[in-house]
């Protein structure tokens, strides 16, 4: 028995030397066949994906605007010609390229504007021809035969910039009766009130050769027309109606200059567009009893909207250095009649109507000078005593000699 014990003992100790040898180089083997098994692949994405929050981008801080040194259109704003005048006495606060000749597009419609207003009654009439309704560009499309007012003509010539109404109020005040009459009429005016750099072929503003004028000549003009207060006011309406179809219904004008509504205090003036002269506006603001004037040409922005309210918002800024170096002046050599409307109705005529004066039913007569007048009475007077004395004189000798004192 005790035999048996011993002989198990022995092969148990046998066994257990045995796997202690075998099991450290077991791993390795295992290692081995292990490496050579292919890795299970990865679970199938899950077609539910927990939502990303993403914070939205704060809004750009407008940058505020340069000094009185910098530039007041930087990029990516811009124009080609441009300029910026205190409208109260022309001071010339910023320009660029002012003098450079270029097509003004629907600018020209101010001028077309300032000489009907000179030269017609507000309740004028005219009957739209052939040639007004074929007018190229943009139109009201009033019908030919239909009667107008030179005022309604005027609503759809300065708010929706109606060439229709170009031409026909050129045929009405040109002396001739013909657009090229009204045109010679443009450019004398023009070149009266100082503006020698603009020359007009049509009283609409489509490209035409030799059709050019300046940033500084349309801001004259501007300045002049903008004290007439019919034009003023046109220019300054968002919308106004007019009669249509005869007078049947009405046609509500939409003004095309937006600016009136997105630039607080803005108070006119006009748009233009070609394919020539690109986005061009006239426009005037006003702010803390300052009013601006800002002509831009060629403007990058959309219809030169951005390119104004950065000058007027710079402009005003800056106002009093600006106006404490401005060293240019523009100032119109005709000085600008403003005429109410009720006399032009009236029919009284420009410079009576601008002097308060009412015509009197007596031929006109050519004006004498102050000094003319002064002088003769100073002749008139000398004679008159010369004459007194003399036969003064002769009466006291018929008489006998000077009479005494009366009481």
């Amino acid at each position: 028995m005790l035999d048996l014990a011993m002989t198990s003992a022995r092969r148990l100790l046998v066994v257990l030397t045995i796997l202690t040898v075998l099991i450290p180089s077991a791993g390795p083997v295992l290692a081995a066949i292990s490496s050579k098994t292919k890795p299970l692949p990865p679970p199938p994405p899950s077609r539910w994906r927990a939502p990303v929050y993403v914070a939205p981008a704060p809004p750009p801080v407008p940058q505020p605007p340069p000094g009185p040194d910098g530039d007041p259109l930087p990029a990516p704003l811009g124009v080609d010609e441009g300029i910026l005048v205190d409208a109260s006495n022309g001071k010339v606060l910023w320009a660029v390229n002012a003098n450079q000749p270029r097509p003004p597009a629907s600018l020209t419609k101010i001028l077309t504007a300032l000489v009907v207003l000179q030269r017609a009654k507000l309740d004028d009439t005219q009957t739209v021809t052939d040639e007004a309704y074929n007018a190229p560009g943009a139109n009201t499309y009033a019908k030919p035969g239909w009667t107008y007012s030179v005022e309604d003509m005027l609503w759809g010539l300065l708010l929706v910039s109606g060439n229709d109404m170009a031409i026909s109020l050129a045929q009405k005040v040109s002396p001739d009766g013909t657009v090229a009459g009204f045109v010679r009429l443009m450019n004398e005016e023009a070149a009266a009130l100082g503006a020698t750099s603009t020359l007009m072929a049509n009283p609409h503003g489509m490209d035409a050769p030799s059709h050019v004028s300046t940033a500084r000549d349309l801001a004259l003009l501007t300045m002049v027309a903008m004290k007439d207060p019919t034009f003023a006011t046109m220019v300054g309406t968002i919308k106004h109606s007019i009669p249509w179809d005869g007078g049947q219904h009405t046609h509500l004008l939409i003004n095309h200059n937006k600016l009136l509504g997105l630039y607080p205090g803005t108070i006119g003036v006009k748009t233009g567009y070609t394919n020539g002269s690109g986005n061009s506006l006239a426009s005037e603001a006003t702010r803390n009893g300052h009013t601006l004037l800002a002509i831009v040409l060629n403007a990058k922005s959309p219809a030169g909207y951005n390119d104004s309210k950065a000058l007027y918002d710079w402009g005003f800024l800056n106002f009093d250095a600006l106006e404490a170096k401005a060293t240019d002046v523009i100032v119109p050599l005709t000085a600008a009649s403003s005429v109410p409307a009720a006399a032009k109705k009236a029919g009284v005529p420009l410079a009576e109507a601008a002097a308060g004066v009412v015509p009197s039913s007596h031929p006109e007569h050519d004006p004498v000078p102050l000094d003319d007048v002064l002088l003769g009475v100073v002749v008139a007077s000398v004679i008159g005593a010369w004459f007194l004395s003399s036969r003064r004189g002769t009466n006291d000798a018929y008489r006998g000699g000077p009479r005494g004192s009366e009481s």
